[in-house]
Order: structure tokens, then C-alpha cells, then sequence
């Protein structure tokens, strides 16, 4: 998959749709540099991205294949997605 710096991955939120929106893309490179992410990962705060599933929800909407997987951090079953099969 090739990265595309225009596109843009909007979201059915009604409110702050251009700041979620925002997430959404910044979301979306980041993964597509073959990292995975989960939600208690650092990089959801450096990414600035509030609520993680909201999110993959939304690439998810716009045929974004995104892969799960349950991980435990810290004693807690989590969720992290990737754009690659684990």
C-alpha cells in the first residue's frame, strides 16, 4: 500500500469532524509504516488521537484493511491493529 498524503479518511462524527478527520490520516501513516498500535501504546498521545477504535472504525468505513489481534498489556486483554497480517 502505497502512501498517500492527500488522502483523507473523514469521519461520521458530527462534531469536530475536521479534527477527527485529522486523527484519522495521521492514524493511517502511521500504521501504513508497518507499525501497530493499541490503546495504551505511547504513540496514540504523540499522535494526538483521543479514542483508538473511534479511529480504526472510521479507516475501517473507507475499506481500510486494518488486522487485530488481542495482546495483554499489563495485565489487560487490548486490542492492536496493523495493516499488515501478524
Amino acid at each position: 500500500m502505497e502512501q498517500q498524503s492527500e488522502f483523507q479518511f473523514p469521519t461520521d462524527s458530527p462534531i469536530n469532524s475536521d479534527k477527527l478527520g485529522g486523527q484519522n490520516l495521521r492514524l493511517y501513516n502511521y500504521l501504513l509504516s508497518g507499525k501497530t498500535i493499541h490503546c495504551f501504546d505511547p504513540a496514540k498521545n504523540e499522535l494526538k488521537i483521543g479514542y483508538l477504535n473511534s479511529r480504526i472504525s472510521d479507516l475501517v468505513k473507507h475499506n481500510v484493511e486494518v488486522f487485530k489481534r488481542y495482546i495483554s498489556v499489563n495485565d489487560t486483554t487490548v486490542k492492536e491493529y496493523s495493516l499488515t497480517k501478524f
